[in-house]
């Protein structure tokens, strides 16, 4: 009878220790996935930036500096910069005819202005001629569309 009371106990306590480890053991995995998944959203998070498109109004050709880099390597009358990560940018535009004098911002703002969070957005801008003198103009801002990838279900 004793030894059947002391089985019991052994058993008992066997389960509740290999109980315990298994649920160290899935803990551990739990986290170790959940750590990975907000690992690569923060990563995926990171590469998503603001679109800028800038076109002349009259169609005057130019060469688009941002951050002192160029970005087109021909003068084009319209050009678009995808996945800009900073919310301001400076910027510059040469034009083609060398009559024209170049326009340079300091601060083209590029996000919604204000506090708050700054989600990616689309930013269009013009340059118009006011009395012979060329300015850039803010024209629209909208919320980033980030394109779904289509699903096709096919009837087997």
């Amino acid at each position: 009878m004793f030894l059947k009371y002391i089985l019991k106990i052994f058993i008992w306590i066997f389960f509740i220790n290999f109980g315990l480890i298994l649920i160290f053991i899935l803990m551990r995995k739990f986290t170790f996935s959940l750590l990975l998944l907000v690992l690569v959203s923060a990563i995926n998070a990171q590469t998503i930036g603001h679109d800028l498109t800038i076109f002349a109004e009259e169609g005057e050709k130019f060469t688009l500096f941002i951050n002192g880099q160029q970005i087109n390597e021909q003068p084009q009358s319209s050009v678009s910069v995808k996945d800009i990560s900073s919310n301001t940018v400076q910027s510059k535009i040469v034009f083609e005819n060398t009559d024209i004098t170049a326009l340079e911002k300091k601060f083209l703002l590029l996000a919604e202005p204000g506090p708050g969070d700054k989600r990616p957005v689309s930013v269009v801008y013009k340059i118009k001629k006011k009395k012979d003198e060329y300015k850039l103009a803010f024209v629209n801002r909208s919320p980033k569309v980030l394109q779904q990838n289509n699903v096709i279900i096919l009837n087997r």
